[in-house]
């Protein structure tokens, strides 16, 4: 196994700043990046990514304490989801914090073009396990479902848990769920080319 040498207080202290802006990347070329870096069955869940994608990161603080904040943005967003249509006229806009073991979800919000889905939250890394536990509370509004049958569903639901590198354990609990059968694809948010 690799060891690792602790950073000396002088190094602990050295402060960090920087600064990262990506515009207009191809959400294809991110997640051909990113797929080999995420679990297998999420890599096999989701096919033909498309969309522009920008994104900012700022980070300050020191070794031992870095500050970190990030946006991220969407543009004309599609996505293939395993046993769904393809989902088409997607804008996602976010933004996240952090600051050594805790991270927050101010604002992540998805629209497609029937609906909308926000999501919010925080995760706190424990210090004994490599491992995080994570709070999120998900809005939806005639939000699209990844379903084979077209269906749009609004709902409030909690969402509790662990996530680790070998296991993700969650409690959800669901709240003032509606979910409304569409007889015709709604406008443009599912491909019917597919």
């Amino acid at each position: 196994a690799p060891s690792s040498t602790p950073a000396s207080g002088a190094a602990k202290d050295r402060r960090l700043t920087g600064h990262l802006t990506l515009e207009g990347a191809s959400a294809a070329a991110v997640w051909a990046w990113a797929k080999g870096r995420v679990s297998e069955e999420l890599a096999s869940r989701v096919t033909d990514p498309a969309g522009r994608l920008s994104a900012t990161l700022e980070v300050d603080g020191s070794l031992a304490e870095p500050r970190w904040k990030g946006q991220l943005a969407v543009d004309d967003g599609a996505v293939t989801l395993q046993g769904a249509e393809r989902f088409t006229g997607l804008t996602v806009r976010a933004q996240a914090e952090g600051t050594g073991g805790r991270l927050r979800l101010p604002a992540l919000v998805v629209r497609a073009p029937e609906g909308r889905l926000e999501v919010t939250g925080s995760a706190t890394r424990a210090r004994a396990a490599a491992s995080w536990q994570y709070e999120l509370g998900v809005t939806a509004d005639r939000f699209p479902l990844p379903l084979e049958e077209a269906m749009l569903a609004t709902f409030k639901a909690d969402l509790t848990g662990a996530a680790g590198r070998e296991q993700i354990t969650s409690q959800l609990a669901i709240s003032k769920l509606r979910l409304e059968r569409v007889t015709r694809p709604p406008r443009a948010a599912l491909d019917p080319h597919r």
